[in-house]
């Protein structure tokens, strides 16, 4: 892969707050575009990233068939990167082929009256993760479901 950077130095005069949102907006597309393109040029079909980025930025990769989950916790990005045979990379410039990780089905659950929900990534490459969910409406079960998940650790 190879890019070139022409720069080029133009003067601009913005006279008005419109026309500097205006441009700020032309800017995060143009931006948005580049590393989108770095992503999809690899052949990911999922993007998972520990870091969040806005609703915006969300509809316009899922709008462009590139569906992404935001805010997964250093931990959890780290057992999806050992599952799925992929590495976690700092920067887009840094995404290639050979650092993607394979997962047959990954499918959102919801359930519960307060629409709970949880990312289910099957059929990995090095899976030996279980997963033990506990439900109940005490605090003796929610101190129950943390000694449950680090007992299996």
């Amino acid at each position: 892969m190879c890019y070139t950077v022409s720069m080029v130095f133009v003067a601009l005069t913005i006279v008005s707050m419109h026309l500097w949102q205006c441009l700020l907006q032309y800017l995060l597309i143009i931006i948005f575009f580049f590393f989108f393109f770095q992503v999809k040029s690899t052949g990911a079909n999922l993007a998972i990233c520990q870091w969040g980025f806005d609703d915006e930025a969300n509809h316009l990769l899922l709008s462009n068939e590139l569906p992404a989950v935001r805010w997964v916790g250093g931990p959890e990005i780290e057992l999806i990167a050992i599952a799925t045979g992929g590495r976690i990379v700092p920067r887009f410039s840094e995404l290639t082929t050979e650092k993607l990780g394979t997962a047959g089905v990954v499918r959102e659950l919801n359930f519960g009256t307060t629409k709970d929900h949880m990312l289910v990534i099957e059929e990995c490459k090095n899976s030996r993760a279980v997963t033990i969910f506990v439900r109940g409406g005490n605090k003796m079960v929610s101190l129950c479901k943390i000694i449950t998940r680090f007992s299996l650790i």
